[in-house]
Formats: structure tokens, sequence, C-alpha cells
């Protein structure tokens, strides 16, 4: 009889990384340091010790400074751009979608606060024209996409029926003010906590 104690179990085999995985582990280690040093003292051989790849790998994928600068930021606008075709194939109406979509935009900025911070629309550090001119035009792409959910939290909800283009910055403005008020008071609690909040001043502001 065999006995059973003295069996090693044969280990599973280790998963190799996929492309994408590696490309967004490039790309998370990059906004690390942008955070931490800015784009002047970027250096590309950093990046690959921070994201544990060798250098041949980041410049398979990247090949500068600007296009890596580029695809992290373009990487933080496509996320939230998934997240907001989400909310638009979702069967939520009305003020369920209005709510489910300022939890997710504030998710996504508690999530990323830090990098969000180094910068702000139409301004991307180390970025070029051309490369300031896709990421303007991705920007705009999310917005057109809460424009459509706004249109259709119209539907049943406490917004009344428009075009809802500008409310969409308003929205997006607001959840940026949740965001630097848990700043300057040092408060770690999730900004989700604020959606109530920032739904009521959205819909009915200040002097409500």
């Amino acid at each position: 009889m065999t006995n059973q104690s003295v069996i090693m179990p044969i280990p599973a085999p280790r998963r190799k990384e996929t492309a994408p995985n590696k490309k967004e582990t490039i790309l998370e280690a990059a906004r690390r340091l942008m955070v931490r040093r800015g784009t002047e003292n970027f250096v590309m051989d950093d990046v690959a010790r921070e994201a544990g790849v060798a250098k041949g790998t980041l410049f398979l994928y990247y090949r500068s400074k600007e296009d890596l600068f580029c695809s992290a930021y373009a990487n933080l606008i496509d996320h939230l751009g998934e997240q907001l075709d989400a909310l638009i194939v979702s069967a939520k109406t009305g003020d369920d979608l209005l709510g489910e979509s300022i939890k997710t935009i504030l998710g996504y900025l508690d999530h990323n606060r830090d990098f969000i911070l180094q910068f702000g629309a139409g301004r991307f550090a180390g970025c070029g024209g051309r490369s300031n001119d896709l990421l303007m035009g991705k920007f705009r792409e999310n917005q057109r996409r809460l424009r459509a959910i706004l249109v259709r939290c119209a539907d049943g909800g406490s917004l009344k029926p428009g075009d809802h283009s500008y409310e969409g910055f308003a929205l997006v403005g607001l959840c940026r003010s949740a965001m630097l008020e848990k700043i300057v008071a040092g408060s770690a609690k999730p900004l989700a906590g604020d959606a109530r909040k920032v739904m009521n001043f959205f819909l009915h502001g200040a002097g409500r």
C-alpha cells in the first residue's frame, strides 16, 4: 500500500501574465512615479523597476516617455468610460441611475485620487500637442457618455428632460468638489458615502 502522507502535491503551473495585465502593471507603476516625482525627473529605467519588468519589455510597449505619459492618462480615462458604458446598458433609469452614476464617479475619483490631483482637463504634463488632442477627445467621449446617462436619468426621475451637456460637466465638478472637501478635512471615509449629498445638490442646488 502506498503511504499517502509522503505523496507531494504537484504544484499548479504558474500562470503567465497576459500582455494587457503587463501593460496595466506598467501604467500603474508609471502613474505612481508621476505622482511622486512629476514628469521632469521621470526615468524609464525606474518605471521598469517599479513595475517589475525588464527594460526591454517596457520599450516593447512604450517607445518614449511621452508615449508612456499619454498612455497612463488615456488608460485612466478609458477606465471611467468602461464604467459609464456599463451604466448606459444597465436596466436602471431615473433617480436610481443618477445615484448609481454619482457613486461610480465618486468611486473612480477615490481610487485614483492622488493621480487625478496632478492634472486638470486640458493640461497633461509631459504630453505634446497631438497627445493632448487625443486625450481631450477621450474626455469628450466620456462627457457624451455621461450626457446619454443623464438623458435616461430624466426618464421618470427628478431631473428635468433636456440636452444635459452642461449638467454632465457640472456633475463631474460636484464630484471633484466632494473629493477636495474630503482632502481638506483629512477624512479617509469613502467618497461614495457622499453620493446622496452630491445628488441633492445637483438636483436642487444650494438654495433648497
